[in-house]
């Protein structure tokens, strides 16, 4: 080995060896991150160009399609007025109709009726003249133009001029083409008699309800290329982008480079529009004569189409067309066009300044390598010999060397290796000494932690209560997010069901931090009762309902009894009491194989009882009242009873069925005390188990029903409404960006803060409608930011809502004193951030009809068939009651057990439950020949 070094050493010096590599290193890393630099651009470069076309077009077509919507919305509401009569052009009656939708509606020229015997009003601001005008033509004795000027609140004044021409609107083409065609259509764009600009008309035909007779034309007017034209000039296209709208022929409808006067070339009734390739426009020129040259008609373009091509420079030019159309004939392209040049300038000039800057780079490196080898090859020369002398034996070599440092520092490794060894034996025992000495410390310090411990344990509860926001946020965006991708249409079937899956463990996993948190709340004292007025006969006969199929599947007999002197309506917390009476009738359904469970309510404690009853003097009007469960299950052992009531204790019979956490009824009977009473048991293993317990109620009158509106998925905004502004501030980015993918598709504009600062700098400069405030946030946080906006009379028009994830019910009255004015928990349902905005800003949606369609008004499958004869009873009694519990992951499961023998059956009902549709399962199963379900009511459901 040493042979070949030393030959190795003689053709190639060590100088080369050390300058030679790191040189080609370097030239090879630069030209490849270089090229990589330059190819990486070119792909974002497409890339950017694609996303800023799609996101023009998208805001193009939004725009075309609101725009050519409200003629005809306004042309309904006149053809219902002029049914009724309160619309008449004959008697020039309803000026104030037409003055009150130009108002609304501010985009259209001009608004107009024409009726059977020639009578013709209208109404709009005509070019050249100020105010609004309306326009009056009668059929006697001349069919004269006559003007009259509105004023500001809508009245007509005197006539103003006249127009020496006999107008009959029956003659006109808008009146004939709908007359003809006898449906809403729009007519070829044309010029306007009266102030000579392109014209594009919406009509729509009134026939008279009953006998069909014409009634007359109802109209307006739109003028595209003023319109749109400003419309598309304020669009940012890159730096030299251009974006216009063809007909099918190829003519220019609107283009963000012209105006009205420059679309035409033959002025008259039938006027010619400018061909997009005889544009002055190069760009626009260029894309229409290559849009011409792929196509041999440009009808043949139904989908969208991204196109590149070159100009006779040699520039490549980015191309979208989009069809447009809509239900009244209309049917245009939309082009956008950006030059490659606009985004690859600079990326040009920073490649050309990269290669020379490598080059230089390149040069200062050789230099530098050159004097670099001559300086470290030297000391290396004598640390060869000393190492060579060292090997031979002489221990005792000496090594100097000077100038390295870490040359130095590997000689002075040489000279100090034997005497670190002898003196490690020395330390060796002082290491020892210490290192008994640290445990010792450490004993002490682990005494000092369980002290610690303990204290730490005794404030677990008032930590885990606390601890709900940082718990609930990132809950929030779990199920936010997944609400938000199943409201996608274009979801696969598989990856909604991973998704619905996501949102149903999400949705568990809220139940156990809830349940969690209630014994916080409890233990921390945080809880409070929640008192209502509600039917406590109606919520034992919803209890019984709801439990039967479960206790009937399992052949044990279920009973609700009360007695007659019984109150019917009582206050108190009715969720609390409904929470208990379902954990202690469940849990003795499911410990009970035969036999019966009863539940027994009386206002007089049950005889024997184990309770001990209250020994103060109630109120007048409040009075106990007494719960008593029993059941012939396998009961509980002795041992047991004493720790029947902790936290995450199960009983033997619990810890077998492998189901439950064992806080069911620790938490029943924290609420029972909450409630002003306290539960007993008794019970004997093999017999049964009997639980009785009682609560103080007040004595009330009728509760109203509760009913819940049926939801329905929000698709988008009603047109005729303001654009709105919704500011979003949080300091955690997951929270915002649900916000602003949820409301931002609707049509919302949605702007982001971090903190409260940042949020009232954005409020002051952009003055939004609503404000989502979280309350906890750094720098400044939700309870100052709000009292500063709400300090300001300008803050009192901003709607704020606070949106927090607390569950302290003391920390909303907080909020509200604050200045907020609402309040909405994390995680929230998607239908409670568009009710909250409904409620304080009146905006109207827009909601899907039932996804489902059609198939979810019949029956998944042929209810007579053969083969649903052998689906078991259980089986049905299972299914049923799993879907009156909304329990998808129960529903789920039982559908897996016939899939293999029903797989179309299967297919349908996990549709329905991946829709959340358990009322359609209820009565699939009610519907089975020979089931025994019991048809639920609309209370139930």
């Amino acid at each position: 080995m040493g042979v070949f070094n030393s030959r190795l050493g003689r053709k190639l010096p060590l100088q080369a060896l050390l300058v030679l590599p790191f040189l080609l290193q370097l030239a090879g890393t630069t030209a490849l991150i270089g090229y990589l630099s330059y190819r990486n651009s070119q792909r974002a470069v497409n890339h950017l160009a694609l996303e800023l076309r799609n996101e023009l077009t998208a805001r193009i077509q939004q725009e075309v399609s609101t725009y050519v919507e409200s003629p005809f919305v306004i042309n309904d509401l006149n053809t219902i007025a002029l049914r009724q009569g309160d619309l008449d052009p004959s008697r020039a009656k309803g000026v104030y109709i037409f003055w009150k939708q130009s108002r609304s509606f501010p985009a259209n020229n001009l608004i107009y009726c024409g009726v059977e015997d020639g009578s013709f009003m209208g109404l709009g601001q005509f070019r050249g003249n100020q105010g609004v005008y309306v326009l009056i033509s009668k059929p006697s004795p001349q069919r004269f133009y006559h003007y009259y000027q509105i004023d500001e609140v809508g009245n007509r004044s005197s006539p103003v001029g006249s127009l020496d021409w006999e107008y009959d609107p029956r003659t006109r083409p808008w009146y004939q083409k709908a007359k003809r065609q006898q449906k809403p259509n729009w007519s070829n764009i044309y010029l306007d008699f009266d102030d000579q600009v392109p014209v594009l008309t919406a009509s729509t035909p009134v026939y008279e309800e009953g006998s069909g007779r014409l009634l007359g034309v109802c109209a307006t007017d739109l003028v595209p290329s003023l319109e749109l034209n400003h419309f598309l000039s304020q669009l940012k296209v890159g730096k030299t982008g251009e974006t216009f709208i063809l007909s099918r022929k190829g003519e220019l409808i609107a283009s963000s480079t012209a105006d009205e006067e420059n679309l035409l070339i033959n002025a008259g009734e039938d006027i010619q529009l400018l061909p997009a390739r005889d544009s002055q426009n190069p760009l626009v020129s260029a894309t229409a004569h290559y849009l011409e040259q792929q196509f041999d008609d440009l009808r043949q373009i139904d989908q969208v189409q991204q196109l590149e091509f070159r100009l006779l420079g040699g520039d490549r030019q980015f191309a979208q067309v989009s069809p447009f159309h809509d239900e009244y004939g209309l049917d245009w392209l939309i082009v956008v066009a950006i030059p490659e040049s606009d985004f690859m300038a600079e990326i040009n000039a920073n490649n050309r300044l990269t290669r020379w800057l490598s080059l230089g780079a390149l040069v200062l490196a050789a230099g530098i390598g050159v004097l670099t080898s001559r300086w470290i090859a030297r000391p290396i020369l004598k640390l060869n010999q000393a190492a060579q002398a060292i090997a031979e034996g002489d221990l005792a070599q000496t090594v100097e060397v000077n100038g390295i440092a870490e040359l130095e520092t590997l000689a002075q490794s040489f000279n100090q290796m034997g005497h670190q060894l002898r003196d490690s034996f020395d330390t060796l025992e002082q290491r020892v000494q210490e290192r008994t000495a640290e445990l010792a410390e450490s004993n002490r310090q682990l005494e000092l932690a369980k002290e610690k411990a303990e204290v730490a344990n005794e404030a677990k509860s008032t930590f885990i209560a606390n601890m709900s926001h940082e718990l609930r946020s990132p809950l929030n965006a779990v199920l936010g997010f997944s609400q938000l991708t199943l409201r996608s249409s274009s979801l696969p079937p598989d990856q909604r069901e991973n998704v619905g899956i996501i949102y149903r463990s999400g949705e568990y996993l809220l139940t156990l931090i809830n349940n969690i948190l209630d014994i916080s709340k409890i233990e921390a004292g945080k809880t409070t009762l929640n008192l209502k007025s509600f039917n406590l006969h109606r919520l034992l006969s919803d209890l019984e309902d709801m439990l039967y199929l479960r206790a009937e599947s399992k052949d044990v007999l279920l009973t609700v009894t009360r007695s007659d002197d019984l109150p019917q309506y009582i206050q108190t917390d009715e969720m609390k009491l409904r929470q208990v009476l379902i954990n202690l009738l469940s849990n003795g359904i499911k410990f009970t194989q035969a036999g019966s469970v009863s539940l027994h309510v009386s206002t007089h404690p049950p005889s024997p009882t184990p309770l001990v009853l209250p020994a103060q003097t109630l109120p007048a009007a409040t009075l106990p009242i007494y719960f008593e469960v029993r059941d012939t299950g396998v009961g509980i052992a002795p041992e047991e009873l004493s720790h029947l009531f902790e936290a995450f204790t199960q009983t033997q019979a619990g810890k077998e069925s492998q189901e439950g956490t064992g806080l069911g009824l620790a938490i029943s009977r924290k609420f029972i005390h909450l409630m002003g009473g306290d539960i007993a048991v008794s019970s004997e293993l093999g017999v049964g188990t009997a639980i009785a317990f009682y609560i103080q109620a007040s004595l009330s009158e009728a509760a109203p029903l509760d009913l819940q509106p049926a939801r329905r998925r929000v698709r988008g905004l009603a047109s005729g409404q303001p654009t709105y502004r919704i500011l979003v501030v949080d300091d955690k980015e997951v929270n915002r960006r649900l916000l602003v993918k949820l409301l931002s598709p609707l049509g919302f504009e949605v702007r982001e803060a971090s903190n409260g600062l940042e949020g009232i700098e954005i409020w002051n400069d952009w003055e939004p409608h609503l404000i989502w405030m979280d309350m906890r946030m750094p720098v400044m946080d939700g309870y100052e930011a709000t009292q500063r906006i709400k300090a300001t009379t300008k803050g009192q028009a901003t709607a704020v809502i606070a949106l927090t994830a607390s569950v302290l019910e003391e920390e909303k009255v907080v909020i509200l004193s604050a200045g907020c004015d609402d309040f909405l928990r994390k995680p929230f349902h998607e239908q409670n951030i568009f009710d909250a905005i409904s409620k304080h800003l009146g905006v109207v949606f827009l909601y899907d009809e039932s996804e489902s369609g059609s198939r979810e008004q019949e029956p998944p499958a042929d209810l007579h068939s053969p083969d649903l004869q052998d689906l078991p009873d259980a089986w049905k009694a299972a299914l049923y009651t799993a879907a009156l519990e909304a329990d998808s992951a129960q529903v789920e499961a039982l559908i897996a057990q016939v899939s293999m023998t029903h797989a179309a059956l299967a297919q349908d009902l996990s549709q329905w439950s991946h829709q959340f549709r358990f009322d359609k399962i209820l009565e699939w199963v009610e519907a089975l020949p020979g089931s025994t379900a019991p048809i639920p009511d609309a209370e139930q459901l």
